[in-house]
């Protein structure tokens, strides 16, 4: 949000302009890395995006709409997490357990049967529990229909315009749609999410007897990428979270995240076939690490400084820049000249400006594509002499003002005696 300065200036401009200092278009005109030509994969919809900025790698009908199937569970882990304690407690209702498509993946909850929020996410993310994701949605939201728009509505706020959700785990319903551009917007919300991150890395993982079920239950993740027990052809030792779903009519689908060298890739793949399944994950990110070089952008590369106003008078002014570091990543073809930046700012700033305050936003583009906004923040406030001027100014107004009100009062004390005097006399 804007601070109050912001909202009363009320005036804003956008101006564009080159990367400058540090990535100064003179020192260095084109990156040296080999060219790689983008993948060719078989699902029918994919997106590859950096997790740190959201900038889109590689897209294959990122914006059409498919059915998600049990990557759904993504977001309904995204939506507990954010309501629920994960020491929390679920008791399953009958709905919840035996509403689910017979046959669907569960891991046996039984009606009345009590277990943790975090042992019921890790049944959720890991074995892709149907049942569980019912429980869930009850606890959070006292009814599955209510939770799926609270997910619906969420996703929204994250930018998934194109997604829909009617049910928590992703079973077959014309209503329930996604895109594979929402779901890389929605995994990388989740990466930030460090219990959810955490639990999705796990291979294993035990839920103890519970009040109703003697045995201790094990589950294993099912995603082959992570763990290795699965298929040690397909594991990657640099995949970190992911989801599979899969139905007859959405075909799989998968959601992967990896991390390596400092960098967070984001692969989305949806509507393929078991043999693509991780063959096309593994060649978006084989693409996403050697087609791309990374390219940081630094605080100290845009600075802009604003007047600070007070009563029409420049009073001082303000250094705005970037908080931390942002890291753009370029192909080949591309070089630091195709960085541009768009700032949108007031036109200037009231007495009111603090340190750290957000008075701007940044909008970075490479050619075409918008990478995304970050906010400008005050990192350096500097007052002219006529500051302190002005504040002296009305001090001594303030006292004048303080005088005139206590001379006023004294005079209206004095009519008053008069008045009472006058009175006393003529009635004694």
């Amino acid at each position: 949000m804007m601070g109050k300065s912001i909202t009363v200036l009320r005036i804003l401009t956008t101006v564009t302009i080159f990367i400058i200092m540090g990535l100064n278009p003179s020192k260095t005109s084109h990156l040296s890395y080999a060219t790689v030509p983008p993948p060719s994969i078989v699902a029918e919809g994919a997106v590859l995006m950096d997790g740190d900025t959201g900038q889109v790698l590689y897209e294959k009908n990122a914006h059409k709409t498919f059915y998600p199937a049990s990557i759904t569970k993504l977001m309904t882990a995204l939506v507990a997490s954010r309501s629920l304690d994960p020491s929390d407690t679920i008791t399953f209702s009958r709905n919840a357990v035996l509403s689910i498509e017979f046959g669907s993946s569960h891991i046996g909850m039984r009606e009345g049967e009590t277990i943790s929020v975090e042992a019921a996410l890790h049944g959720l993310l890991m074995s892709s529990a149907n049942d569980v994701a019912n429980g869930i949605a009850e606890k959070t939201s006292g009814s599955i229909e209510d939770f799926a728009k609270v997910m619906t509505a969420e996703a929204k706020a994250l930018g998934a315009e194109n997604t829909n959700f009617v049910n928590p785990h992703g079973l077959q319903d014309e209503n329930q749609y996604t895109t594979a551009y929402d779901m890389g917007l929605i995994m990388r919300e989740i990466i930030d999410n460090q219990l959810l991150v955490n639990i999705m890395g796990k291979t294993l993982y035990e839920i103890p007897p519970t009040n109703q079920v003697d045995e201790v239950r094990y589950l294993a993740q099912g995603h082959k990428m992570i763990n290795e027990r699965k298929d040690v052809n397909i594991y990657r030792e640099d995949v970190i979270a992911g989801k599979t779903g899969y139905t007859t009519s959405s075909g799989h689908t998968l959601v992967t995240v990896s991390e390596r060298d400092g960098r967070t890739l984001i692969a989305v793949t949806l509507k393929t076939d078991a043999a693509n399944l991780y063959s096309d994950t593994n060649k978006l990110f084989d693409y996403g690490y050697e087609a791309f070089e990374a390219v940081d952008l630094q605080p100290t590369d845009y600075i802009q400084t604003l007047p600070i106003m007070q009563e029409d008078i420049v009073i001082g002014k303000a250094g705005l820049s970037l908080l931390e570091p942002v890291r753009l990543l370029l192909k080949a073809g591309q070089s630091i000249e195709d960085i541009t930046m768009k700032t949108t700012l007031p036109e200037a700033l009231t007495e009111e400006a603090t340190m750290h305050q957000e008075a701007g936003r940044l909008i970075i583009s490479i050619g075409e594509q918008s990478i995304g906004e970050w906010p400008l923040e005050i990192m350096e406030l500097e007052y002219d002499d006529i500051r302190n001027e002005m504040a002296e100014e009305n001090k001594e107004k303030k006292e004048f003002r303080m005088l005139e009100v206590i001379k006023f009062f004294i005079l209206i004390g004095t009519v008053v005696i008069v008045v009472k005097t006058s009175t006393f006399g003529k009635f004694h």
